[in-house]
């Protein structure tokens, strides 16, 4: 049984979404080589999105509800 090419498929829209993505890809990868910059790239990501910190939370003795975006 031949497999189709999906590439086939795509049109010019499909197309671009795909470079985008990879080019999102490759910027990613370029930026995060190590655990450490991934995990910096995360709670930058997140942070920006309006998660606070766990530990500092505790921290400064604030309380939990629920919905809080915490990481």
């Amino acid at each position: 049984m031949k497999k189709e090419n999906v590439w086939l498929g795509y049109n010019a829209e499909d197309e671009k979404a795909v470079e985008k993505l990879a080019a999102s890809y490759k910027e990613f990868i370029s930026t995060c080589k190590t655990e450490r910059e991934c995990t910096d790239y995360f709670r930058r990501e997140a942070e920006k999105k309006g998660y606070r910190s766990l530990d500092e939370l505790i921290a400064h003795g604030k309380e939990l509800h629920a919905g809080d975006k915490v990481y």
